[in-house]
């Protein structure tokens, strides 16, 4: 749970590491989800106050200046779709299209806050059970690869 709520590890470590250190693959899952939820509020907290300030620091208008530009190459899905489009791109397991993407996609298409959070839990979820599938697939094929290697 704790690996899942650190921004960057999140779920892709979390989930893989609770299930090989003995984890059901269920309760990993779980706990993994849990600990990524913890971000939501936090990221969008933070990103709708240091918005505010942007306005008043120059460097800081400039950064979120440069993080719109970036959210707007990755906002197709959330235009096509809103709030179910970060879903969707929060739950893709590829670098950009986390959290942080989700809550700026967000910010710069001016969608309530409600909706991305919605939005951005929707994809927590997804992703937990894409990489708790992933991570029980994974154990169950190690295993039986070991069982097919052993000689007697």
């Amino acid at each position: 749970m704790l690996l899942s709520a650190i921004p960057l590890l999140e779920l892709r470590v979390g989930i893989p590491y609770g299930v090989a250190n003995g984890l059901h693959p269920v309760v990993a899952t779980i706990a993994g989800i849990a600990g990524n939820l913890v971000q939501v509020p936090l990221i969008l907290g933070l990103l709708w106050g240091l918005r505010r300030v942007s306005r008043y620091v120059d460097f800081l208008g400039r950064f979120f200046a440069w993080c719109d530009e970036n959210a707007r190459k990755r906002s197709q899905l959330a235009v096509r779709f809103g709030w179910l489009g970060i879903g969707l791109m929060v739950a893709i397991p590829i670098p950009g299209t986390g959290l942080w993407t989700g809550a700026l996609v967000g910010q710069v298409l001016g969608l309530p806050i409600v909706r991305v959070a919605m939005g951005m839990g929707l994809g927590v979820f997804l992703a937990g059970v894409l990489f708790g599938l992933a991570s029980a697939g994974v154990l169950e094929l190690l295993s039986s690869w070991d069982l097919l290697t052993t000689q007697p």
